[in-house]
């Protein structure tokens, strides 16, 4: 074996001088795509790929065959033969933690529970009904799909979801078309515009408050001319706010306070009906409950059941200052054509507002916070009252359908993350609505499945999850502050696990059943709980990689200490043998005497 010349070129220092030079190259080009363009494309191109996997593969038979040729081994070997042992100890851990470790991210809010995180492996859902829905792999941004190169993925019988389109940084454009089938009621194109400021921004009566800048902005539909008179004399707030509710395009309004709790509302005669099951003036999270904290209106929230005279209903949760967050909790028989809102105005006259409405005939009206109000034509500028700004109504919609589309955008450097999120078009074959449907992470739709199936597709996009089987729960959120600032020093969780505590900070993580728990960072928004965030690592090839350490730290303590042993033999020449990490070539032939 050991005249073999493949073996001895294995074993050989020549091919470890290659192998070394190849690594720092290797390293260096990785290096630079971290650097240039995120830690992501670094292990796609380097880290993550089978190339890499083969070199270090390659790397370790080196190793093994520079041991081995020296078979038998002398005890002047020993601190040699350790530290290719050694060597070899670690590149396995580092295959185990290639193949099966996981790098995710965990997010709670106080009171919350979970043992599932979100890897960075994007995914498509695709099912039908409350079938299984199927995770399937979709990461395009190596190979986007374009026309002529789209993926395809077969649903059920007849029906086929195709992907022909991705943008990395994808910036999302919402615009409202003119159609009388539409469920978003009025929308208005506005422009808001000073000497230093000119943007535009889209609001429909159904999407609620908006804020822009320094100042809420909402449009309401007024559907009859007492409805006009009460909009421009700016009655007083109602004291629980009110109920915007869309019913077959026509709007409705509600005081919360008129709403008897837990007995049914009539909405005129359209043969709807709602019902108040809570009020909660200060909404949070607590126990993995929603209550409220108190009685003032910090967060107001309401949960509502309607329902119709077909036995359907639907119950939601309203948030007046989070929109974004409404959400049906629960629901039977046919949906509901009912769109519903929640708004509160704040009894605080110094906020900045500006409110416009539209009548069944398409006048304009708009009410500042300052009280003044009155109509408003298109395209005419009127001010604001704050920052010297102005607003026109650029373009109206009567009765609008909201239109989704994205444009892709390059940041200016490529290792930029403050760009957009990716997102993807997706168009149905077979479906009565093919689409083309578009998808940021975490969007899920249900469109309607082959002819003569009663059960919808369900699409989305998101990313992968794993479960942990460590079911964590995040008791409170501390934030430590710089004295005499609002600059955040420190921050730390205390969590839950199995009814004991544990206390996991920037730089003390939590270790539990062989995941690494890290306090990663958090987020915080203006009425809305803060969000712990953790890093969870899970990596089964670690303690091997400790073994593998321990093995190379003692072969090279032994080839330090012990004295080198060497038996010249004047006969022959020194043998062309080497391997990795010995720096010379010594003689293995003792003298026969």
């Amino acid at each position: 074996m050991k005249e073999n010349k493949i073996f001895r070129f294995l074993a050989s220092l020549k091919l470890a001088v290659l192998l070394l030079l190849a690594l720092a190259v290797i390293l260096a080009f990785a290096t630079y795509y971290e650097s240039e363009y995120d830690a992501k494309t670094a292990h796609h191109l380097v880290y993550g790929s089978p190339f890499f996997a083969a070199f270090l593969f390659l790397l370790g038979v080196n190793v093994f065959c520079a041991a081995a040729i020296r078979y038998p081994w002398k005890r002047h070997q020993l601190g040699f033969v350790l530290t290719h042992a050694g060597i070899l100890t670690i590149l396995a851990g580092s295959l185990v933690t290639m193949f099966s470790g996981l790098e995710g991210a965990l997010t709670l809010k106080e009171g919350e529970s979970g043992s599932r995180v979100a890897l960075d492996q994007p995914v498509l859902y695709l099912g039908q009904g409350d079938k299984r829905v199927a995770e399937i792999s979709a990461e395009f941004r190596w190979n986007p799909p374009r026309e002529g190169n789209e993926c395809r993925y077969p649903l059920v019988e007849g029906t086929t979801a195709v992907v022909d389109r991705y943008y990395h940084n994808a910036l999302e454009e919402v615009t409202y078309q003119e159609d009388p089938m539409g469920k978003e009621g009025p929308a208005i194109k506005l422009r808001l515009h000073n000497s230093q400021v000119d943007s535009t921004q889209w609001l429909s009566a159904s999407s609620g408050p908006v804020n822009v800048g320094p100042a809420t902005i909402e449009l309401r539909q007024l559907s009859s001319p007492p409805d006009v008179e009460r909009f421009l004399r700016k009655e007083q707030a109602p004291e629980k706010g009110e109920l915007q509710l869309l019913v077959d395009g026509q709007p409705h309004r509600i005081r919360v306070a008129e709403l008897p709790e837990g007995r049914r509302f009539p909405i005129g005669t359209t043969g709807i009906s709602l019902r108040l099951v809570r009020y909660l003036p200060y909404a949070v999270v607590e126990n993995q409950q929603l209550v409220s904290r108190s009685d003032d209106p910090i967060n107001p929230a309401v949960e509502l059941e309607i329902s119709d005279q077909a036995g359907s209903s639907q119950t939601w949760l309203l948030f007046a200052k989070m929109s974004d967050l409404n959400t049906p909790t629960a629901g039977k028989g046919e949906p509901l054509t009912v769109r519903a809102l929640y708004a509160f105005e704040p009894g605080d006259e110094t906020a900045r507002t500006l409110t416009l409405g539209v009548d069944p005939a398409g006048k304009l009206f708009y009410r500042r916070d300052d009280g003044s109000a009155g109509p408003v034509s298109l395209r005419a500028d009127v001010a604001t009252g704050w920052m010297d700004l102005q607003f026109q109504v650029v373009e109206l919609v009567r009765q609008g359908r909201r239109v989704r589309d994205f444009r892709e955008i390059r940041p200016k450097r490529p290792s930029a993350e403050e760009g957009p999120p990716p997102a993807i078009r997706l168009r149905v074959e077979g479906s009565s609505e093919p689409g083309p449907h578009w998808f940021q992470q975490g969007d899920v739709i249900r469109v309607p499945g082959p002819a003569g199936s009663s059960d919808p597709l369900v699409l989305g996009y998101g990313l992968k999850t794993a479960d942990t089987g460590v079911q964590v729960r995040l008791k409170d959120f501390r934030i430590g502050y710089d004295p005499g600032t609002e600059n955040p020093a420190s921050y730390s969780s205390v969590v839950e696990v199995d009814g004991v505590e544990h206390v996991i900070a920037m730089n003390e993580p939590m270790v539990q059943k062989g995941y690494t728990f890290f306090q990663s960072s958090y987020s915080e928004i203006d009425g809305q709980p803060i969000l712990s965030i953790f890093s969870v690592a899970y990596d089964p090839g670690i303690q091997i990689k400790y073994v593998g350490c321990f093995i190379l730290v003692l072969g090279i303590t032994v080839m330090f200490y012990m004295k080198p042993y060497r038996v010249k033999n004047p006969n022959r020449r020194p043998k062309a043998l080497g391997g990795l990490p010995a720096a010379e070539i010594e003689e293995e032939d003792e003298d026969e005497t």
